[in-house]
């Protein structure tokens, strides 16, 4: 497993590297730093689906503009893309003021659900899955730290699974009535 490269500028290059052969070899991703490199290359490594479970969908992760860019290339480049969203914290006006939620938070192919707080119970982990062979998974949802694979079907499939099931037993919300459409 890649642990961490010395610079930021190395990590990006390996993490890019990585998304681009696709070939299920992991990475320790430590930092928020890393986590937002991480997701940059996770939505632009998507081709349909991008499944998220996280507490708030940090900012600095989620609302970088290099995230909001391939987020964005990512739904316009086909209207059948998906990106779902179960978040632990029901925070409307933090979601009003989110650079991902503003961008995209009224969009038919961007869903939002929160995860009850006795199915929060249930769990102690954080994810993200795209498609059916990339992931990011955080084994303890209080820290960024977690393992990262672009290629691996197998762990890609079964936390797809477990997706599924954390999404029906969440509660939907209705879309942001003053987000801007991707464009």
């Amino acid at each position: 497993m890649y642990r961490f490269s010395e610079t930021m500028d190395e990590y990006s290059l390996l993490v890019r590297t990585l998304a681009l052969r696709r070939d299920g070899h992991p990475l320790y991703n430590e930092s928020i730093d890393h986590a937002s490199i991480v997701v940059e290359n996770l939505f632009r490594s998507a081709r349909k689906s991008i499944d998220v479970l996280s507490g708030d969908m940090n900012p600095r992760v989620f609302g970088r503009n290099e995230v909001i860019e391939e987020a964005n290339l990512f739904l316009i480049s086909n209207p059948e893309h998906k990106i779902r969203v179960i978040l632990e914290k029901d925070l409307p006006n933090a979601r009003k003021i989110h650079p991902f939620f503003k961008k995209f938070g009224n969009l038919p192919n961007v869903e939002l659900h929160i995860a009850p707080a006795e199915l929060q119970a249930r769990y102690n982990f954080h994810f993200i899955v795209v498609d059916e062979d990339c992931y990011r998974f955080e084994n303890d949802r209080t820290l960024p730290a977690a393992v990262v694979a672009f290629g691996d079907q197998d762990g890609a499939t079964h936390l797809g699974s477990l997706y599924d099931k954390l999404w029906s037993k969440s509660a939907q919300v209705p879309a942001l009535p003053n987000a801007q459409a991707a464009s």
